[in-house]
């Protein structure tokens, strides 16, 4: 329910302890009369049926009844208002996180990025200098293992990096997929 819909509500419960009305008017008239002059004759014809009714209502003593429901209703709104603030508290709490796991996997890949130029460039050296005779198979084996290494870090910074970015699209939208880091 809307904050709108529950004031609303309290302001009926309310009111049904206080003093009440209701006031009927009955004029009687049929809408016979074919000219003006003959519908005021028959409104003043004593044999049409013409009247006010006025009914009030003054609870006297409920016993407490009403002003318990009053509570009750009022106990309930504030507790859906606390509830809808949790939750938008939550939501914050959601888009902050999402957004810095986002921040973190773009510095992540960077460095990642850099780490795999590195080894490349130590790869490639290490094949120049095998090609003299400088270095031993084992030093190649060695150096294409480190290059592997931060190719496979860099990849697994790229999936960090996008399901951080579908967490945050979705927590967004509000589908929540983000909500608890629904993993791939």
């Amino acid at each position: 329910m809307r904050r709108e819909e529950h004031e609303m509500d309290l302001r009926q419960r309310k009111s049904e302890g206080m003093l009440q009305g209701n006031v009927s008017v009955t004029l009687g008239l049929e809408g016979r009369a074919e000219q003006l002059g003959l519908w005021y004759d028959e409104m003043l014809d004593p044999d049409q049926a013409r009247g006010v009714a006025m009914e009030f209502r003054l609870p006297l003593w409920d016993w407490g009844r009403n002003k318990a429901r009053v509570n009750s209703l009022m106990t309930n709104i504030e507790q859906n208002y606390r509830s809808e603030e949790e939750q938008l508290r939550t939501i914050r709490r959601e888009v902050e996180s999402a957004v810095a796991r986002v921040s973190e996997g773009e510095s992540r890949l960077d460095l990642t990025s850099n780490s795999v130029r590195a080894a490349q460039r130590s790869f490639d050296l290490t094949l120049q200098r095998f090609a003299e005779g400088q270095v031993a198979v084992q030093d190649i084996l060695l150096i294409q293992n480190q290059l592997a290494d931060a190719r496979e870090s860099f990849l697994e910074a790229y999936i960090d990096f996008e399901e951080a970015n579908i967490d945050l699209e979705a927590v967004s939208k509000g589908t929540g997929f983000g909500r608890g880091g629904m993993r791939f």
